[in-house]
């Protein structure tokens, strides 16, 4: 764990002593309101800010560990998915060029191009990625700009990325 982690990490391993034997208190029942709703979402929270977070890189052997302390089997599928993007190499990078979330980097989910670069520079030297443009063609204009523009930076920063090929997405000349 680094050092930005350790207050989560510490708030998980403290939830996990209080809940681990009373999980039955936390299921959900069908009363509109449960006494243990906050302490469940907790529960579930913690460990996805552990594998999602902006601020590190959640390796295999962190996500392996968040893994192991999560009790919340919801909370489990999620860090699972994790673990399986984590291992892809090269790694992908997903363009929606949606608003809530443009780019997509394994668990992680970006809103600006200076949030996908410093996700990039979390990783080390010598990664390689892969571009995959999923924009709509027929609700954008597309064309392979960012792509590119993307990867010129990554190679000044000892990252990797090629562009997938796209059927309907244009080179655009500069």
């Amino acid at each position: 764990m680094c050092s930005s982690d350790l207050p989560v990490w510490d708030r998980l391993l403290r939830w996990n002593n209080q809940w681990r034997n009373r999980l039955v208190e936390l299921k959900p029942r069908a009363l509109a309101s449960e006494p243990h709703d906050w302490d469940r979402a907790l529960g579930l929270e913690l460990p996805q800010v552990l594998a999602h977070a902006r601020g590190w890189l959640a390796d295999q052997a962190k996500l392996q560990r968040v893994l192991n302390a999560t009790l919340e089997e919801n909370g489990k599928t999620d860090v699972e998915v994790c673990l399986a993007q984590v291992n892809q190499h090269p790694v992908p990078i997903v363009y929606s060029g949606a608003r809530a979330g443009p780019f997509t980097i394994g668990c992680y989910q970006l809103v600006s191009i200076q949030a996908l670069q410093d996700k990039l520079l979390q990783f080390p030297p010598g990664a390689s990625f892969i571009w995959n443009d999923a924009r709509s063609p027929y609700f954008d204009v597309l064309d392979d700009t960012v792509g590119r523009q993307i990867a010129a930076w990554a190679a000044g920063h000892g990252r990797q990325i090629t562009l997938a090929p796209s059927p309907w997405l244009k080179r655009k000349d500069l």
